[in-house]
Parts: C-alpha cells; sequence; structure tokens
C-alpha cells in the first residue's frame, strides 16, 4: 500500500557550513544558526553553552526545521532534554511535512526521547499536513516501545492516515506482529476499513503476515468480511499462496466457497496464479471444485489453471474431482 508519509532524512549539513552561512547580521540569529549546527552535530556542551548565551532556541533552518527537530529526529536525549528546560517550542513544525519533533523521534524509534517529549507534554495527537500522527508513524515502522508510550499517552488509536489506514492496518501491512498485538490489546478496532472496504486481516493475508493475521483471527477480526471489490481475505492470501494463511482462516470458518468478482471463488484465484499449495489447503477446506465464473463462456478453476499455462495444478484438481466447463 501506499505509504502516508515520506522519508524526513536529510543529508546532514557540516558544522563548519553553519558556522560559515551568511545571516542577517545580528548576534541572537548567529547564535540561533550556531545552536541549529550544534545540535546536529550531537554536541551537547556547544548547544548547553549557545542556550546559557541566549541563543534563539526556536531558530528556523531548512525547510523550518529547529533544533529540537533536528535533535529529536537523530535520538540525542540530551540535547532534547536541555532544548526542552530552554522552553523549546514543543509544536513547533517542518514547512514541508508539518512534522514536529514528536512525530520524528516516533517514526525513528527513539523510545527515550519521545518519552521525554511525552512528559513535557507534547501534543501526541497532533497532525502533520496529511493528517499523519507520531502512533502512525510508530505503527508503521514497527517501533513496538514507542507505539505503548503513546497509547499510555492517551494517543487517538484510531487515528487514520491521509489514505483512511489505522495504525492498526500499518501494522499487518508491514509485518510488524508485535505492534498489531499491541494495538489489539489495547482495543484497537480490529474491523475498521480503508475507503475501499480492506480490514488489518485483509493486509495481514495479502502481505503473508502470518502471526499477524493469527492474532486478528483470535481476537474475532471478520474472516468474512469483503471489499468494494468482492474480495476477501480468503481470496488474497490464495491469490499470493500463502497457505497457512489459508488454513487458519478457513478453521476460523472462512466462506471457502464466497464468490468475488465474476463469481470466482479463492480456488480460482489460487488456480489462476498457479499457487499449488493455496490450491490444496482450499481443496482440502471444502472448496467446490467445479464453481463456475458467470463470464461467457463460464469457466471452472482447471479452465484458469490451464489456460495460464499450470498443467500439473488443474491435474490436482480433476483428481479432486475438478472438471472442465469448456469440455464434454
Amino acid at each position: 500500500m501506499e505509504r502516508p508519509f515520506r522519508s524526513l532524512r536529510r543529508p546532514a549539513l557540516a558544522v563548519a557550513a553553519l558556522l560559515l552561512a551568511t545571516g542577517s547580521g545580528r548576534a541572537e540569529d548567529a547564535g540561533g544558526q550556531h545552536l541549529l549546527a550544534a545540535a546536529r552535530a550531537d554536541d551537547p556542551a556547544t548547544v548547553n553553552a549557545l542556550i546559557a548565551r541566549g541563543a534563539d532556541v526556536n531558530w528556523k533552518g531548512k525547510f523550518d526545521a529547529t533544533p529540537l527537530i533536528v535533535a529529536a529526529q537523530q535520538g540525542q536525549l540530551e540535547i532534547v532534554k536541555a532544548l526542552i528546560a530552554a522552553h523549546a517550542d514543543l509544536s513547533a513544525k517542518t514547512s514541508d511535512l508539518g512534522v514536529r519533533a514528536l512525530d520524528v523521534a516516533a517514526d525513528g524509534g527513539h523510545a527515550d526521547v519521545v518519552q521525554a517529549l511525552i512528559d513535557a507534554h507534547a501534543d501526541v495527537d497532533a497532525r502533520e499536513n496529511d493528517g499523519t500522527t507520531s502512533l502512525l508513524r510508530a505503527a508503521q515502522q514497527g517501533h513496538d516501545d514507542v507505539v505503548g508510550m503513546l497509547l499510555s499517552a492517551h494517543a487517538n488509536i484510531e487515528a487514520k492516515a491521509e489514505k483512511g489506514a489505522t495504525p492498526l492496518v500499518l501494522a499487518a501491512d508491514n509485518h510488524h506482529d508485535n505492534v498489531v498485538k499491541t494495538l489489539i490489546a489495547a482495543h484497537a478496532d480490529i474491523n475498521a476499513t480503508m475507503p475501499d472496504g480492506r480490514t488489518a486481516l485483509m493486509f495481514a493475508a495479502e502481505a503473508g503476515a502470518e502471526e499477524a493475521a493469527n492474532a486478528l483471527i483470535a481476537a474475532g477480526a471478520a474472516v468474512n468480511a469483503v471489499r468494494s471489490d468482492g474480495q476477501t481475505a480468503l481470496m488474497r492470501a490464495a491469490t499470493k499462496n500463502f497457505p497457512g494463511i489459508c488454513w487458519a482462516l478457513l478453521q476460523a470458518h472462512a466462506d471457502v466457497n464466497a464468490r468475488g468478482p465474476h463469481q470466482a471463488t479463492a480456488l480460482m484465484f489460487a488456480a489462476v496464479a498457479g499457487n499449488a499449495e493455496a490450491v490444496y489447503a482450499l481443496i482440502q477446506g471444502g472448496a467446490d471444485v467445479n464453481a463456475k465464473t458467470d463470464q461467457d463462456p463460464p469457466v471452472t478453476a482447471v479452465d484458469l489453471a490451464r489456460a495460464e499455462g499450470y498443467d500439473s495444478v488443474a491435474r490436482a484438481i480433476e483428481i479432486s474431482g475438478g472438471r472442465s466447463a469448456l469440455t464434454k
């Protein structure tokens, strides 16, 4: 799925270059420039000295990044604490993506920095320009400890990214099993849907995230939920050839003969992709080997497999009683 935000990493500017950069000529401006350079260079001694001399702790550099944002992104706890103590603006955000210090710390998995910002009362539900929150970032990147911290600070567990993904959806889609379990334990809505009807279970099934899929199923995820094009989680797992997930869904009473686009079944999706393992799992799960599409002419799983050159798959279905709808 499309990511809800772009990478924030920028090439680090050399401290010397920043020190030599032309400013407005005012002492406080030069101090702010130097402070930003010291934060970028992870130089807490210089940072503290500049703060003591009255440097502007909210000086804005490229993309309006402040020393606090730079230090948080790089995981520099000592500098972050110094800037917080000097009353740096926790809500300052960049001009390009609208990210704050908490956002970049969460994205980078800098748990100690995240906790320091939370303790300083940073807004855990602040939105970036595209609606992304710190929790969405942490969930997508798989930072389970950061997710836990944000949840303990009462971050919105159902916040949605620009495309409609929740933290649970992002974690499931990216194989972050521990994050999925953490969010389930925190009572995330396991059946929340994207605008097209996709659920976290569907993303886990399509991504092959078996542990996440099992956790969602155990928590009561709707195994027969249907997305806008008529497909189910079982159909997606069959298409991608994840037999373990197919078995788990079938054991949870997923409808093995549910009909999707053109009245196709999960067996047909597996057959047309030549996925022998998924075909076997579905047949063992009671798939109708002679189900037909609503196309003209109608075809069966045998026909679909053979049309794509998967003769061995077609024969396996025939051994289980499957027949072609195109031959008499």
